[in-house]
């Protein structure tokens, strides 16, 4: 493999998962819900697995539902909750969905979708050039939509965003959102977050959260949403009722043993490592070639990912010799990288300038000093070769 900066799109998956995931696919397992010796040795490894999740999030083990990945834990997230919400006359109604400028398609999708179906407004909480939640702007938003006991806010801010990395104070919004109405639900996705910030600190100031094992060195197709005990959702995917009738479908247990491993091994990071790793290749970078900027300042971005601005160069033709060179690496989020229009989130902070190229680069488990002297070697000198 050549130098593999695109840790924010996928992460290559660890040794240590491959051998697990190869170990059970050598082990008769049978389906969890059945009545057998294989099917006992299938629940055993899903209930280890959930209770390793549990375990790490500080949270109940029946607060944890497997999902195929992170778009599917927000759409749970957001249609599921207020579908709940609205479908029964005595419950509490919403009176707004409340989601930032820059959340994932997979939110911003979904609470526009939801909003439209269930005629429920979707705000939308402005950012700084930071790309960090103005809370000014949240608390005049929680007070226009202030509708008394009987309604309530559906609020979902991710917490880190995944394609400038800028970190969201979440323990802030939370408080300002319980503050302004208890009853009112809180969602963060942390699919990029995760493998960045502490995970409990963000479950811990949440009542739902969603993660992906493919950000964290695990397989792609699972992930979690953590949803807490007293909020009720309503299941996207309709069948046998399994996970508490809140997720339907046999349970892949497979991908749940290796979702939980994901979430271990990244527990044991050490995020200092990477913050030193970060510094001294940006250090290094902005001193071997001029016109280079960091969209967000380290202080608000998180160590795993360097969001950088190029002047004079076309982002695609820098993008295409990087590769050609055997740096992987990308202009923002995967989910959208067929589109040449500045993103959403770009447009959000005013970064968004002809002229320049827009380069994100993501670092994780399989990233060394090494590869960062070298990726500094290989860009300056494809930008002075487009610069020529």
């Amino acid at each position: 493999m050549g130098i593999y900066l695109d840790h924010a799109a996928t992460s290559p998956i660890r040794p240590e998962i491959k051998n697990l995931i190869a170990e059970l696919y050598d082990t008769e397992l049978g389906n969890p819900s059945s009545r057998h010796s294989y099917a006992s040795k299938a629940k055993k490894v899903l209930d280890d697995a959930r209770e390793e999740i549990a375990s790490i999030l500080n949270v109940n083990y029946a607060n944890v539902v497997f999902t195929s990945g992170g778009t599917e834990s927000d759409n749970l997230a957001i249609y599921g909750t207020i579908r709940s919400n609205l479908l029964e006359a005595t419950k509490q109604k919403f009176s707004t969905i409340i989601i930032s400028e820059i959340e994932h398609r997979a939110v911003l999708n979904s609470a526009d979708e939801i909003g439209k179906i269930f005629q429920v407004p979707v705000k939308k909480i402005p950012v700084d050039s930071n790309g960090v939640v103005l809370l000014s702007a949240l608390d005049e938003i929680l007070d226009e939509s202030a509708g008394g006991i009987s309604k309530c806010n559906l609020v979902s801010v991710m917490a880190s965003n995944n394609e400038i990395g800028s970190i969201q104070p979440i323990k802030e919004i939370y408080t300002l959102v319980k503050s302004a109405n208890k009853n009112s639900i809180f969602h963060s996705d942390a699919v990029q977050g995760v493998g960045w910030l502490d995970p409990t600190d963000i479950v811990g100031n949440s009542d739902m959260v969603s993660m992906s094992a493919h950000k964290l060195g695990g397989p792609v197709g699972v992930g979690v949403l953590i949803i807490k005990d007293d909020i009720k959702i309503m299941p996207q995917i309709i069948g046998g009722g399994q996970q508490r009738q809140r997720r339907s479908g046999t349970n892949d247990v497979i991908s749940a043993a290796a979702m939980a491993m994901a979430l271990k091994l990244n527990s044991k990071k050490d995020h200092n490592y990477f913050h030193e790793l970060k510094r001294s290749f940006l250090i290094d970078l902005k001193t071997s070639v001029a016109g280079v900027t960091e969209t967000v300042p380290e202080e608000f971005s998180v160590d795993g990912m360097c969001h950088i601005t190029v002047d004079g160069v076309n982002g695609e033709e820098l993008l295409f010799l990087l590769d050609e060179s055997g740096v992987a690496a990308s202009a923002g989020s995967a989910c959208s990288s067929g589109s040449i229009a500045p993103s959403h989130v770009l447009m959000a902070i005013g970064a968004a300038e002809f002229g320049k190229a827009f380069i994100r680069l993501s670092f994780g488990w399989s990233t060394s000093e090494d590869d960062l002297s070298q990726a500094v070697l290989i860009l300056k000198k494809c930008i002075e070769k487009l610069r020529q």
